[in-house]
């Protein structure tokens, strides 16, 4: 299915953004992207607006069909938020949609 494509083409462009020891996985028609050895809410943005440019750019499939995919980031920090998986996830998803109330992209 070509909805099915174009995530994969996007899975492959987050792929190519990330350090070996960092991870993405696809929940859904959700990914969750892993950062290894980021210490501060402030590296944590930068790396935010780096993971929303590989959205912003048109994704061109073989038949010439161009996609627009749209995103909302919502991260958390270790140890800090979280010390489970379970407990940084919800904290992720609550952040997220708390950034897509207020019309934020990254939370």
């Amino acid at each position: 299915e070509q909805e099915d494509r174009v995530l994969v083409k996007v899975a492959q462009r987050l792929q190519n953004l990330l350090h070996k020891d960092d991870g993405v996985a696809r929940f859904g028609d959700e990914f969750v992207v892993y950062l290894h050895g980021v210490g501060s809410q402030k590296m944590a943005m930068v790396l935010y607006q780096k993971i929303i440019g590989v959205f912003e750019i048109p994704i061109n499939m073989y038949d010439g069909t161009r996609y627009s995919v749209g995103t909302s980031v919502g991260g958390a920090l270790y140890p800090a938020d979280g010390l489970d998986i379970e407990t940084i996830l919800r904290v992720v998803d609550i952040r997220m949609y708390s950034m897509k109330k207020f019309g934020s992209q990254t939370g």
